[in-house]
């Protein structure tokens, strides 16, 4: 564990264990990098604490998720996680949950990218710098300082399906409004969760109504007493879960010659243990709408802070004339609804069959900033083309 510091100090004194620090607003903040996965591991209990006392609480960003991550995809990436403690009380007031990935391109140029941990292959939505409340300000402005005081260590910053709220890139980019950079803006679709179904029901449209009732009672009547709607609720149920999603998705992606999620074998072991863990907090909510002993269609969410974020589904395309995807989207609503959840969070992506759903959105980023010669070469090169091939 090393200390740092966000004013100017020589680099090489950086990782000599100096006390430094950084007083603002008669706070005094000191900032420590953690780049081993033994003191990741020590984070656990202060981590959870820290984050359910600030705005950027999602389950993206619990130790869970992030440690589950860094165990399956964290080739090529040492660890950057940044803490801001209070010096009087040693009290833990931030987590810069960041990484130092490293690519090498074809010309030999190693590209060196400042990241989220947790991102990436895993594309979870909400990432943000975890500032308990209050402490957005000094913190903020801290980590923003130490992330352009240290640019030597890397080459580019890229931070995706960042948080449009948050404090430490509004805080970057005051302060250096000079640096070129892009921002690109990531579409996520939610629903306000009423206290009823039936009061959601009514705000959707007429067609939307008639079609899930119509496709929930021919399915019934046409297949009487064998069709029901499962969730899993027993560890030895996950594996045959995350088969039956795999093999769902996979189908109906191939179809459109995508490859799907779930392309790789670690992303399939990732999100087995990832559920077998959520499973324990009560934070899974995956369910399957089977015909007998067949599971037509399949559907993976988490619940957390009483939101419960839609992660990924599949259907039998045999069974496409029943709508099982919406049969099963209509479930996990209504269960969210049920438990008392106040968001259902369908995550990034422009998809038609969300918009039937709601109307509502949040806006997420990605930020990229290119910082050495090479680096900002090769993304105005990209841009150029990007607009070429635009305007084609």
């Amino acid at each position: 564990m090393s200390i740092i510091r966000t004013e100017s100090f020589p680099s090489e004194l950086l990782f000599e264990g100096h006390p430094l620090s950084y007083d603002t607003e008669r706070k005094s903040i000191s900032l420590q990098v953690i780049q081993s996965e033994n003191d990741l591991k020590q984070l656990q209990s202060e981590w959870n604490s820290l984050l359910e006392h600030s705005a950027a609480n999602s389950i993206f960003l619990t130790w869970e998720w992030i440690s589950t991550w860094w165990k399956y995809f964290h080739q090529r990436t040492k660890l950057w996680i940044t803490t801001a403690r209070l010096t009087s009380t040693s009290e833990l007031v931030g987590i810069a949950p960041l990484g130092i990935r490293h690519h090498t391109k074809r010309t030999g140029m190693v590209e060196r990218s400042l990241i989220f941990l947790g991102n990436g292959q895993a594309a979870p939505d909400h990432l943000d710098f975890i500032i308990r409340v209050g402490y957005e300000a000094i913190v903020g402005k801290s980590f923003a300082r130490m992330i352009w005081k240290e640019r030597h260590q890397w080459n580019q910053i890229r931070l995706e399906g960042l948080s449009s709220r948050s404090s430490v890139i509004h805080q970057l980019l005051q302060d250096y409004p000079h640096l070129y950079k892009k921002v690109d803006k990531t579409i996520c679709p939610y629903l306000t969760l009423p206290n009823e179904w039936i009061t959601l029901k009514k705000s959707l449209s007429k067609s939307m109504r008639y079609s899930i009732g119509r496709h929930e009672r021919r399915l019934r009547k046409d297949y009487p007493g064998v069709v029901e709607l499962k969730q899993v609720k027993q560890p030895d149920e996950i594996d045959s879960f995350i088969s039956t999603l795999v093999k769902l998705h996979t189908v109906a992606q191939n179809r459109k010659n995508n490859e799907g999620l779930f392309s790789e074998q670690n992303m399939i072991e990732f999100h087995t243990e990832i559920a077998k863990i959520f499973l324990t907090k009560n934070w899974l909510r995956s369910y399957t709408l089977d015909v007998g002993r067949t599971s037509i269609a399949a559907i993976h969410c988490f619940q957390y802070n009483k939101i419960v974020s839609f992660y990924q589904s599949g259907f039998d395309l045999f069974w496409q004339r029943y709508s099982p995807g919406t049969q099963i989207m209509k479930h996990a609503i209504a269960e969210a609804i049920r438990e008392g959840n106040v968001r259902f969070d369908f995550l990034r992506g422009e998809e038609e069959y969300k918009f039937k759903w709601t109307k509502e959105v949040a806006i997420d980023l990605s930020f990229t900033l290119p910082l050495s010669l090479h680096t900002r070469l090769e993304f105005n090169l990209k841009e150029l083309g990007r607009k070429i091939r635009d305007r084609l």
